[in-house]
């Protein structure tokens, strides 16, 4: 199970760099949870709990709508039963702000 969870994950992240949000959404479980509390900036309008296709969808609406895509990379790949874990970077602009923000470390669930 771990193997088959870590490539829909890694397909997952292919899609996101390639800018195919349909691709992404058909990687997600309808009963799919991501858990993005925590990050270095709280006040962040993506710093909460998404669930479903219909959060991941508002999850990227939102980051796409409040942040330009500087830099995104994905190193590792980790599991643990049917958990993925990621390690990677993002850096990204604030568009309101203009303002650079750089997060590491992804956890991913399946």
């Amino acid at each position: 199970m771990s193997d088959a969870n870590v490539a829909v994950v890694k397909r997952f992240y292919e899609c996101f760099a390639a800018g195919d949000m349909s691709g992404v959404l058909d990687c997600v479980a309808d009963d799919f949870l991501m858990d993005h509390r925590g990050n270095e900036n709280p006040e962040s309008p993506v710093n909460k709990l998404w669930e479903g296709k219909s959060g991941m969808q508002e999850f990227f609406d939102t980051l796409l709508g409040t942040q330009d895509v500087i830099e995104h990379d994905v190193h590792e790949f980790f599991t643990s039963n049917n958990k993925v874990a990621v390690t990677g970077f993002f850096t990204g602009c604030v568009k309101k702000l203009a303002k650079s923000i750089h997060q590491t470390g992804y956890r991913s669930g399946q």
